[in-house]
């Protein structure tokens, strides 16, 4: 089984947290919604520990490693690190930055979730279900689940927009490679979580599908040459890591662990600046740059010497 310690510092980022954001009170002031995220919650650590005691599958990511012991902690339904950690990192609503946005992504996948669970209740009656949305076209769960999946579909259309438009963005805020990374990153997983409703609620033939589908594809092959070919490290097994030795850091005591989706650093050179040429041959532009001043400098002193000894 894999090593199932988690990240010190990751935890305690999250276990130090008391209060609950906005989209989180809304969830528990609902019993209905309280018992849908602390439903999925518990399906996600099962499927993380199912798989982790497989030899031949025994890989968990440091995000997995944390909820597993948040969970092992009891009082789930109380811990508001835990229920944070979850909306955050996995439900991905880290990745919209306004309460309106966040309670619609966060919202959606609930109304999801609500499906399953009643799926899993009783395994007896998924057929009885399947029929029902096949015969009533009002069903309140046909529109629920219609509901779920307009907002999967609006979240993936600007994610799409938000990486196919980024060169355009004129904000200041650099465009260069790790952000294009962090971009496609998430309209890979924003792709991935909407082909995955789709195919388990029967959307097959939904106009985007076959669009999903590919985009799935590529832009995971997009996302895996960005990295350097490397894979994501949870879908490796721990001896075929590909990433070079010493690429984790030690970091120091009071050094937060960095978003995964953020660039891990930040110069005056991933900045918008007049004259500034933002490409993949940036480091050579700036070293010409620097050569030729070097020379200016060493000119312009060579003159003021010569001037000095001519009087």
């Amino acid at each position: 089984m894999a090593d199932s310690r988690p990240d010190d510092d990751l935890y305690h980022a999250w276990a130090d947290f008391t209060q609950p954001s906005k989209v989180l009170s809304e969830i528990l002031e609902d019993e209905d919604k309280s018992r849908t995220l602390y439903n999925m919650i518990e399906r996600q650590y099962k499927f993380i520990s199912e798989r982790s005691a497989d030899d031949e599958r025994g890989e968990m990511s440091v995000f997995d490693k944390v909820l597993v012991y948040m969970w092992q902690q009891e009082h789930q339904i109380n811990n508001v690190g835990l229920l944070e950690f979850y909306l955050e990192e996995y439900l991905m609503a880290k990745m919209v930055h306004t309460y309106p946005a966040k309670k619609a992504l966060v919202f959606a996948q609930l109304q999801a979730g609500e499906l399953i669970d009643a799926a899993f209740v009783n395994p007896d009656h998924l057929e009885m279900i399947t029929e029902a949305a096949e015969t009533t076209t009002g069903d309140d769960g046909i529109a629920q689940q219609e509901f779920a999946l307009d907002k999967l579909i609006r979240v993936y259309q600007e994610a799409k927009a938000d990486f196919y438009f980024a060169d355009a963005d004129k904000s200041g805020t650099s465009n260069k490679c790790n952000d294009k990374f962090t971009k496609v990153r998430f309209l890979r997983d924003t792709a991935e979580n909407l082909w995955r409703y789709m195919e388990a609620f029967g959307h097959q033939s939904h106009p985007l599908m076959a669009e999903v589908q590919k985009m799935v594809d590529v832009s995971a092959r997009h996302a895996e040459h960005l990295a350097g070919g490397r894979k994501r490290i949870f879908e490796l097994p721990e001896d075929e890591d590909t990433r070079p030795v010493g690429h984790h850091r030690k970091r120091a005591r009071n050094e937060r662990q960095v978003d995964s989706y953020r660039p891990r650093h930040e110069s005056r050179h991933d900045r918008h600046e007049r004259g500034d040429r933002h490409d993949d041959r940036d480091e050579h532009y700036v070293r010409d740059v620097r050569d030729r001043r070097d020379e200016d400098d060493t000119d312009r002193r060579d003159r003021r010497r010569r001037s000095r000894h001519s009087h």
